[in-house]
């Protein structure tokens, strides 16, 4: 089953890191970081 939203550690520049809900999709995924995510092996 495919959890509907994650938990991640956000890390922001001058800022102490914090925990936040984001929806387990990759369009929520980018646009939190504000771009494209690629994988690299």
């Amino acid at each position: 089953m495919k959890e509907e939203k994650i938990k991640v550690l956000a890390l922001l520049p001058m800022e102490l890191p914090k925990e936040i809900e984001l929806d387990n999709t990759l369009e929520a995924m980018q646009k939190f970081v504000g771009g494209l995510i690629e994988c690299i092996t």
